[in-house]
């Protein structure tokens, strides 16, 4: 809340001030936390991958463990372009926000693009690719061999895989010493693919 007057004191309006061209004296500024907005720049790349409702993960700084959902409720019709950089703002309206959201704080987004519950995933490190030929190392008898896989979707940390491999098969994911394998075991857990863009957006 913002008040610059006290009692007494004469106060221009917006169509007085400045000959008519100025916006007046702020006597008082109230903000509705009970409805709170991000907005977030879109690379012009990744905006074929944003619709209007689309799931959004939130998080800001000041509650970095928290978790807040969002949906996409507004997509600008214009891009603005900084540093030869051409940008698609979009809106972000957070669902059922926290009282302890303030204007202003850095909040950071992630666009739920595809969403595939009891999937088998493995580590992204696991995974090398030759052309489109996929393959995933599994350690049989103290050796690695080689497996083609098809894969389906990724986040920064797993991929789906949708044929080549089983549950509980242990795949390498690097190899530090001949003696020595670092072996992660497939598992059978859900997996999202979502899109972080650029630097923390504020919300408003």
């Amino acid at each position: 809340m913002q008040k610059d007057v006290e009692v007494g004191s004469v106060v221009a309006g917006a169509r007085n001030a400045m000959g008519g061209s100025g916006s007046g004296v702020t006597l008082l500024t109230i903000a509705d936390v009970s409805r709170m907005y991000t907005l977030v720049n879109i690379d012009e790349t990744d905006i074929a991958k944003i619709r209007l409702g689309q799931e959004v993960a939130v998080t800001v700084d000041a509650f970095s463990k928290e978790h807040f959902t969002g949906k996409v409720t507004k997509i600008a019709p214009r891009t603005t372009t900084t540093q030869n950089v051409t940008t698609i703002p979009v809106t972000v309206g957070v669902e059922a926000p926290n009282l302890r959201l303030e204007p202003g704080m850095n909040a950071t987004c992630r666009f739920i693009v595809a969403r595939h519950v009891d999937v088998l995933t493995v580590p992204n490190a696991a995974i090398q690719r030759n052309g489109n030929d996929i393959t995933v190392s599994v350690l049989e008898h103290g050796k690695p061999i080689i497996y083609h896989v098809q894969i389906g979707i990724a986040d920064r940390t797993y991929t789906e895989i949708l044929q080549g491999l089983q549950e509980k098969d242990l795949v390498v994911t690097a190899i530090n010493d001949p003696r020595e394998q670092n072996q992660i075991p497939a598992a059978s857990t859900s997996s999202s693919k979502s899109r972080n863009n650029g630097p923390p957006p504020p919300m408003f």
